[in-house]
């Protein structure tokens, strides 16, 4: 009878902790966005998740798209609530909404104050 040299793997089970996915706070990058912006914003939202049941991007997406960041590393504070243009209701950083505009014309452009 040969030996056959066998391989341990040895495997730590834990709890999952509730903030497993959230980055520590020193990794988070707060982004204010001012009035302006949020007027800008306002015309072209649509709808939201309270006045229709397809919306389906968050307006951090939009966020994201408009400033060049992503990830769960920055989080968005609104200077005041935007407001949805179908049912007039306060709509924040999660809030689910309807776009009337492909978010593919957010790619920035050197001068280009638009967006």
């Amino acid at each position: 009878m040969g030996l056959l040299s066998k391989t341990h793997l040895r495997v730590n089970v834990g709890p999952m902790l509730d903030n497993f996915f959230d980055p520590p706070i020193e990794q988070v990058t707060l982004v204010l966005i001012g009035k302006s912006t949020i007027a800008q914003l306002e015309r072209k939202i649509t709808a939201c998740e309270a006045c229709d049941l397809e919306a389906e991007i968050p307006l951090d997406w939009i966020l994201d798209k408009i400033t060049g960041r992503r990830g769960p590393t920055t989080d968005y504070i609104l200077e005041t609530p935007a407001h949805c243009q179908g049912c007039g209701r306060d709509v924040t950083e999660e809030t689910l909404v309807q776009w009337s505009v492909p978010l593919g014309i957010f790619r920035r452009k050197t001068g280009d104050s638009s967006t």
